[in-house]
């Protein structure tokens, strides 16, 4: 079973890949899927995807579908957050990344997903709430295969440790990034 994080950036996808990792699956988070990204009309290389259990962040994201055809019997996790938190922390991070070099996979991958390279509130607004309804819509009828978990509001182990039907650790939740917004 492969195990794919949909959430957009900024929602908790760091966290659920180290909680991932703490229960003891190979887990990835931004996977280099930009060779990837760039074969897309060729198809995802499994190769390529074989070493991990689980995958998380926006390169995930773009390949949701494909992966979950590609790997029958997959469980994916939607991280979310409130939109107006999630868009003031995008803002920071993307402040602070101004000036660092970045490359033309990442920029195009962020072109795909919202639209514009760089941060742009109305944009960053109507990805997210395209992201969340193409999400609901293609899981709708399975829903035991989408865990939908709000880390910035307290989701746990407890979810997602009864998704994956894994024993909830004796461990705090990891909160990765927290103090970036």
């Amino acid at each position: 079973m492969k195990i794919f994080c949909v959430g957009l950036s900024r929602t908790g996808t760091s966290s659920v890949n180290k909680a991932l990792r703490i229960l003891g699956y190979h887990a990835k988070h931004y996977p280099a899927l930009g060779r990837l990204y760039f074969l897309r009309l060729q198809g995802i290389r499994r190769k390529e995807l074989r070493r991990y259990d689980a995958l998380s962040d926006i390169a995930v994201l773009r390949f949701y579908k494909k992966l979950d055809k590609q790997f029958s019997g997959s469980r994916f996790i939607q991280t979310v957050r409130e939109k107006e938190s999630w868009l003031n922390s995008c803002a920071d991070y993307l402040r602070q990344k101004r000036g660092v070099a970045t490359t033309a996979n990442a920029r195009r991958l962020r072109i795909d997903i919202y639209g514009v390279p760089d941060f742009d509130r109305d944009m960053f607004s109507a990805a997210y709430d395209r992201h969340l309804a193409d999400v609901k819509e293609y899981f709708n009828g399975r829903e035991r295969d989408l865990l939908t978990m709000n880390i910035v509001e307290g989701d746990g182990w407890h979810p997602l440790c009864e998704f994956l039907g894994n024993e909830v650790p004796d461990v705090a939740f990891p909160r990765e990034n927290a103090q970036r917004g």
